[in-house]
């Protein structure tokens, strides 16, 4: 299925997406089997905490070194970097939602399916008349059309994106953010100390530099 994916977003004839036997709707549903072996590989309780939670330790980490300002044994980036971009696999993104059982649906894609250039986002805001942090996950992801067209992508012509709920976060009805210390309790809870990296063994990634944006 991966291959039919990538031949529709690369913007081959459709007589040549899988073989012109797959309409688009036929080939979405069809991504359905990578996110069952997504589900199977990736989010039964104990490999989703061996396999997740040394990625979620460093995400927490990172949040917290920026929350405080002062650096912190684990986390990516300095106190001051206000973006981080952590790049990984689709199965380790489907993984690290499966921690704190978050799921997502964007147009034109299946129930959970790891888009092609997708991403799981995790913003940390400080809510300005309390001082108060809260945190707010979103998954994002280029349409298959807009991959497959090389879409600019603008304010006026965004991602496809959704906001997730967060199990037990404990959100207002008209609101999914959730406050820092309830996610940083679900997502501790969730991590297996023993599946984490020691701090004081590991030598952190170097920032990519010199990197042009456009």
């Amino acid at each position: 299925t991966d291959p039919f994916v990538m031949e529709y977003a690369n913007n081959m004839p459709l007589r040549d997406v899988a073989w012109g036997q797959l309409s688009l709707n036929e080939l979405s549903q069809l991504t359905r089997f990578i996110t069952l072996a997504f589900s199977i590989e990736m989010t039964p309780p104990y490999l989703n905490a061996a396999q997740s939670s040394n990625a979620a330790a460093h995400i927490l980490r990172s949040m917290e070194q920026a929350l405080s300002g002062r650096h912190v044994a684990g986390a990516f980036g300095m106190p001051r970097t206000n973006l981080l971009v952590i790049i990984s696999s689709d199965a380790y993104v489907v993984g690290l939602a499966g921690l704190l059982h978050m799921h997502w649906l964007l147009p034109g894609y299946q129930p959970d399916f790891a888009a092609p250039g997708g991403a799981l986002v995790f913003e940390l805001r400080e809510v300005r008349s309390t001082g108060d942090f809260i945190v707010r996950v979103y998954y994002t992801a280029q349409t298959l059309d807009q991959l497959r067209n090389l879409t600019p992508l603008t304010i006026a012509e965004p991602p496809a994106t959704m906001q997730l709920l967060i199990p037990n976060g404990g959100q207002a009805e008209a609101s999914l953010d959730v406050t820092f210390r309830k996610f940083r309790e679900l997502l501790t809870k969730a991590i297996d100390p023993c599946s984490v990296q020691d701090r004081a063994a590991e030598v952190p990634p170097e920032p990519l530099t010199g990197v042009p944006l456009r």
